[in-house]
């Protein structure tokens, strides 16, 4: 008998000596668990600078607007000294609300991709696209006229449609003046925009009418 209590005492030892072990690596696990986790936080954050200072915006791979607007001083600069046309676009993207108020902020990113992707096919490589806002763009073309400028922007609406069918994007328009800044020629085709919207909601408007009659 004594015998047997000294082997279960010596085993309820050795449990006990087990669990201490196992809990100590546990603990471990979740510190190094932990350590991770914070390693990849440091990882994802110092991508999220490299981005930033890259100029790049993540999500449509278009130029961020501080990165843009310098850009789009570049190509003045450079318009003027060669005497060339050139072409500012102020992009905005129909729908997103909507499509984020129904679908969610992940379908509204699916659009805004649809989008860039629309632009960087129909226009230059080397032509300007920058994001400027949520659901807007400005793109800067050199050496065309407003007319050309247009057409390539028919043909990135007609991709946009047939890549994602209901979408579509509004363009406003301005061409380069003499001693005109970059600020003054990205809100001439803002404003630009701002009439295509109006005319776009007077169609509406009249529509609706005819209909009613």
């Amino acid at each position: 008998d004594g015998a047997r209590a000294t082997s279960g005492g010596t085993g309820a030892a050795q449990n006990r000596a087990q669990a201490v072990s196992d809990r100590k690596v546990a603990a471990d696990d979740r510190t190094r668990d932990s350590d991770d986790r914070l390693a990849a936080a440091d990882d994802r954050a110092q991508a999220a600078r490299d981005r930033e200072d890259s100029g790049i915006d993540e999500l449509t791979g278009a130029l961020r607007r501080g990165t843009g607007l310098a850009a789009i001083e570049r190509e003045i600069d450079r318009a003027r000294r060669l005497k060339v046309e050139l072409v500012t676009a102020y992009v905005d993207v129909d729908g997103l609300k909507a499509e984020n108020d129904t679908g969610g902020h992940a379908a509204g990113d699916i659009l805004l991709v649809a989008v860039a992707r629309s632009l960087q096919a129909s226009l230059r490589t080397y032509d300007v696209i920058a994001r400027v806002g949520g659901d807007e763009f400005v793109c800067v073309l050199s050496g065309i006229t407003v007319e050309y400028a247009r057409l390539r922007f028919e043909a990135a609406n007609a991709t946009l449609a047939a890549a994602l069918p209901g979408a579509s994007i509004a363009v406003g328009f301005a061409q380069l003046e003499a001693d005109e800044s970059a600020g003054d020629l990205v809100r001439r085709a803002d404003a630009d925009l701002m009439r295509v919207r109006s005319r776009r909601q007077e169609g509406f408007g009249a529509d609706r009418g005819q209909t009613a009659g």
